[in-house]
């Protein structure tokens, strides 16, 4: 592939924007404003570079933040319409409505639109009504951000609780409310009440437990330390194997209740939750071998029954508190609420609200860079489909393969060991100029810092004079140099002759304090500007 197509090759594959000829004409008139500043003299010149170099990168800092904005803003807006895609493909009709609350939630509470938008399209495929979803959405935050449930673990709790107790959309704000208060009174966390309640839930709404009571016997379970896995099933299997006990007036439920057989249908059928906590307190008042004996009659021999049934019938105080906790705060439903004032006021919060603020603001701007970036990629796509372009990436790679090879080819010809030596020897040199000059009078070391900054006045002026005398004593068959430096690979010998014997050592090492010195001014009289070449790389990269 020609040298020139490669080129156009590139120059296409290049995204070229109007900013780029921008820059480049700002730089351009900041390099002339520098050479007139340069007739002024060396001060002037000086203070110019270091202005030009100022505005130079200002300049390039505003196009690259710009280009980042914009960057970021098209990023927001992508991943907006991304899980507004994930919402629409759970939830059937017009989701606008949706998307617009969930928008301003985004503006008021510590969670993103991502994270709210992921929450409602899961309560989207677990059946929660398009109505409800706002209100599902943010009770899963409130619960993500003031409990120690995760989102997608409360999203999920909150869905299958609304089908297995019946929860309607107007009763989350009071189902968290009464799991929050329970987690604030009692011995366990919301996350262990909640997945009790999401075991023996079913079992509960089936037993003729109320929907306030609900979690009121799941904390009252998570309090006594059972696993939750295992403090779920005992509870389940209570309600389950309880019900008909008390609708066929079981004679153990009789002996412990003092009860007739329709005693107990009649108080079970009014309240079940009331006539199994009656049960359960009158349990509590037998000796404990008798206790033992009945819950096992009744209820069988496993053993985390039997610890669930001994546990609520041991601290009977607990299953109370438990049951009235969570009655209040269903009915109050601020529990929740009121812990979320209070977490979304920290600061952590609030940089976090700020953030979703900003989140919503660019992805308003991006969704306007969409289409043209859309259509951008279209013709990327068709341009690096079409065979013209295919054949020559394929030749481009080809001669950058062969250019690769040829570097490698050159590497591997150069005499590394000889190079390094002569860094060595170099390196040394260096230590002892510098140890030379540190030794020197403090007379002889001002002096020479008085020609540096002489020469910083003058323009360069000093070091072109210095240069010139240092040519002439160093140069080739001078007095002070009877050597000669030759190519690499050549040899050095005396009065300028190649090959000589005998003072190579000394050919290099003043060859060596020759570049060295050289190296040493240039360093000092452009100091500023490698320090600003540096600054522009590293900013660049």
């Amino acid at each position: 592939m020609a040298a020139a197509d490669t080129a156009r090759l590139i120059a296409e594959l290049t995204f070229k924007d109007k900013m780029s000829a921008g820059v480049g004409k700002a730089i351009g008139k900041v390099s002339e404003l520098e050479k007139r500043f340069g007739k002024m003299g060396g001060i002037a010149a000086s203070g110019a570079r270091t202005a030009g170099r100022n505005i130079e990168r200002g300049i390039t800092i505003g196009v690259v933040a710009a280009g980042g904005a914009l960057a970021y803003a098209t990023k927001q807006a992508a991943d907006q319409e991304t899980a507004i895609a994930g919402i629409a493909k759970t939830v059937d009709g017009d989701i606008t409505a949706v998307i617009e609350s969930l928008k301003t939630m985004a503006s008021q509470v510590p969670v993103s639109f991502g994270e709210l938008a992921g929450i409602a399209e899961l309560g989207g495929a677990m059946g929660i009504a398009k109505d409800d979803l706002a209100d599902f959405t943010r009770q899963v935050a409130i619960l993500s951000t003031t409990t120690n449930v995760s989102a997608e673990d409360a999203a999920t709790a909150l869905g299958q609780m609304g089908n297995v107790i019946g929860l309607t959309g107007d009763e989350f704000d009071n189902f968290d409310a009464s799991l929050v208060d329970l987690g604030n009174k009692g011995e366990s966390t919301e996350a262990q009440i909640l997945e009790i309640a999401r075991r023996a839930g079913g079992a509960a709404r089936l037993f003729g437990i109320a929907k306030d009571e609900t979690l009121g016997w799941a904390a009252a379970a998570a309090n006594l330390g059972l696993n939750e896995e295992a403090a779920g099933t005992a509870l389940q299997n209570l309600f389950i194997k309880s019900m008909p006990a008390f609708l066929k007036g079981n004679k153990t439920l009789q002996k412990v209740t003092g009860k007739t057989a329709k005693e107990l249908k009649q108080a079970f059928e009014k309240d079940a939750s009331g006539a199994l906590e009656s049960f359960l307190e009158d349990l509590g008042k037998l000796p404990t071998d008798q206790r033992l004996a009945a819950v096992q009659k009744l209820f069988g021999k496993g053993s985390n029954m039997t610890r669930l049934v001994l546990g609520l019938t041991g601290d009977m105080d607990n299953l109370t508190d438990s049951l009235t906790t969570g009655t209040e705060a269903w009915g109050d439903a601020t529990a929740a609420s009121d812990e979320a004032t209070k977490k979304w006021a920290t600061t952590d919060n609030q940089i976090k609200i700020l953030k979703g603020n900003l989140n919503l603001a660019a992805a308003t701007i991006g969704q306007e860079l969409l289409p043209v970036l859309a259509d951008l990629a279209k013709e990327g796509v068709k341009f690096l489909q079409d065979p013209a372009t295919q054949r020559g990436i394929k030749a481009f790679a080809k001669d950058l393969g062969a250019g690769a090879r040829d570097a490698a080819r050159w590497l591997k010809s150069i005499d590394w060991g000889a190079i390094g030596n002569g860094l060595k020897v170099a390196a040394s040199f260096a230590k002892g100029l510098v140890d030379a000059f540190l030794s020197m009078p403090a007379e002889v070391k001002g002096t020479i810092a008085a020609l540096a900054g002489l020469n910083k006045l003058t323009g360069g002026m000093v070091i072109d004079l210095g240069g010139a005398a240092f040519e002439q004593f160093l140069g080739r068959g001078s007095p002070a140099n009877p050597m000669f430096v030759v190519p690499v690979g050549g040899t050095l010998g005396p009065g300028g002759v190649p090959g000589g014997k005998g003072a190579g050592g000394a050919g290099k090492l003043l060859a060596g304090a020759a570049g060295i010195g050289i190296a040493a001014m240039l360093a000092s009289e452009f100091e500023d500007e490698i320090q600003g070449l540096a600054e522009s790389m590293s900013s660049a990269w």
